[in-house]
Parts: structure tokens; C-alpha cells; sequence
């Protein structure tokens, strides 16, 4: 946990990996040395997700005798036997390195997401346990929600149109030291209100009036308009009268001297 926290810290998140080459790379950064790796069962035993990210759980490399729990609480992922994983006590006495990666590329919110402030946001109301929630953001190229101020807070209360849903915070790995997965969030901003958040099993929903195992969840993605270029193109009928790329900028205009005077018909 403190590994996913320094990571989030420098704006990044703790590694993980979807692929031979991934693996082979990101272990020839580590250098042969045992290392943090981004991915945890601790919501949910023998059910392995990645925590630092929206990355979905498909590709491993267990060692052969792995992960078996030794002792019933081995529940975070290192580098062990040369580049094969091995599960592991999240908070024991030895510390290893960690890598921390950072991520480009994002898809823009279709008709079934909400957009507000950078970030995408979805209501699915079917119930599930936590860490099913979590992987089928994951499916979506997202994240179960995390807050970071209060008007966040009421906007996802709001959201969740009055039913129980997950968020995305756990500490489960360690007792009480709180981190939201699959996203460079920082943990800051809480709100322990009895009525408005409701600790189950390690993991945070919000809204809830009974204990129950089973809830609603919302998915989310952040989006920045720098990271992509957008081209805006003007038509009058069949006619281009105005082509421009945006970027950092999420609205496109026809001053005074650009428009045409239009005649009844025409289509802009």
C-alpha cells in the first residue's frame, strides 16, 4: 500500500502488466531485484485484480507454486523467482522496490457516460460484490469512482439516483491505510458521514441504509482535453468555409466576418 501511495504521489501508478512484452520489459527495468507489482486479492480471496489501474486481470506469469496464500494473508503481487510472480503479505517487515509507470491515450464518453470536469462518469445498477464491480470498469477502460472534493462528492450522491453503490477505495491490503485503486487519485478528501459513506469488508460504498453484500456501482475515467487534438470542420451546405485543430480547448466558433449570409435552406 505504501508502494501504490507513492506511486499516486508522483502522479503515476504502481506497474502492472498485460503482456509478454510488458512483463519482459518492465522486469529488465527492475533489474532482477523483487519488486512491487500493482495487483492485490485482498477485496476478494484467490480474485486478482489490478489496483493502480483500469488495466483489466487476463495476463500473469505465477511461479508454478504460486500464489498460495501462505499463512492466509499473502495478498499483494512482487517479481519472486527469477521473473515469475508470487503473492505476499501487503504490510510486512521487508521493504522492496517498486516501479511506478504513467499512461496516455483516453477515449471520449459516449452517449451512456455523463461528462463533468474531466471526467467521465457511469451509473450501472446491476448489484455485485466489490471486486466483480471493479473488473468490469475495468472491461469499460475505467475505474469504480473515487472522490477528491466535496462538490465531486455531491455530484456522485446525486448520481447514484438514491441507491447503494461501491466506491472505489479499499484497505484492504493493510488495516485502515485507506488508497482509491485504479486511478493517480491521492488519498485526501473523506467524508465518514454515517448517512452518506458506509465501510463494508475493507471496501467504501456510499448511500447505503442496510449492510449488504451485493450493490450498484459507478464507473469513471478522467479526461484531459490535452491529450488529444480534435479537427473541427464548418459546413454551408456541401462547402467547407472554416477547418481549425483544437487543443486545450473543448468549443470551436464562427466569428462575425466567417459566417455567410445564410438563405432559407441552407444547412450549416
Amino acid at each position: 500500500m505504501d508502494a501504490l501511495k507513492a506511486c499516486q504521489a508522483e502522479d503515476s501508478s504502481l506497474v502492472d502488466i498485460g503482456s509478454n512484452d510488458e512483463q519482459d520489459f518492465v522486469y529488465k527495468l527492475a533489474n532482477g531485484l523483487q519488486a512491487w507489482l500493482g495487483a492485490s486479492d485482498a477485496s476478494d480471496e484467490g480474485h486478482w485484480l489490478w489496483y493502480s489501474s483500469d488495466q483489466p486481470w487476463g495476463y500473469t506469469r505465477w511461479d508454478p507454486r504460486q500464489p498460495d496464500n501462505y499463512r492466509g494473508n499473502e495478498d499483494c503481487l512482487h517479481f519472486w523467482n527469477a521473473d515469475l510472480w508470487n503473492d505476499y503479505i501487503c504490510s510486512g517487515s521487508i521493504n522492496m522496490p517498486y516501479i511506478c509507470e504513467q499512461k496516455a491515450g483516453l477515449s471520449l464518453c459516449d452517449s451512456t457516460w455523463i461528462y463533468k470536469d474531466g471526467h467521465g462518469y457511469k451509473l450501472l445498477k446491476t448489484k455485485m460484490k466489490w471486486s466483480n464491480a471493479m473488473k468490469t470498469c475495468q472491461q469499460n477502460s475505467a475505474s469504480l469512482v473515487n472522490i477528491e472534493t466535496s462538490s465531486e462528492m455531491t455530484f456522485v450522491h446525486g448520481l447514484s439516483e438514491g441507491v447503494p453503490i461501491w466506491l472505489g477505495a479499499t484497505d484492504g491490503p493493510q488495516e485502515g491505510n485507506w488508497a482509491w485503486t485504479g486511478t493517480r487519485v491521492k488519498w485526501n478528501y473523506t467524508n465518514w458521514q454515517t448517512d452518506a459513506v458506509q465501510l463494508i469488508d475493507h471496501v467504501l460504498t456510499l448511500n447505503v441504509g442496510e449492510t449488504i453484500q451485493d450493490t450498484g456501482f459507478v464507473c469513471t475515467y478522467t479526461f484531459n482535453p490535452s491529450d488529444i487534438q480534435v479537427r473541427v470542420i464548418w459546413h454551408l451546405n456541401d462547402q467547407v468555409i472554416k477547418e481549425e485543430t483544437l487543443q486545450n480547448q473543448n468549443s470551436s466558433f464562427l466569428q462575425g466576418d466567417e459566417i455567410p449570409m445564410l438563405l432559407h435552406g441552407d444547412q450549416l
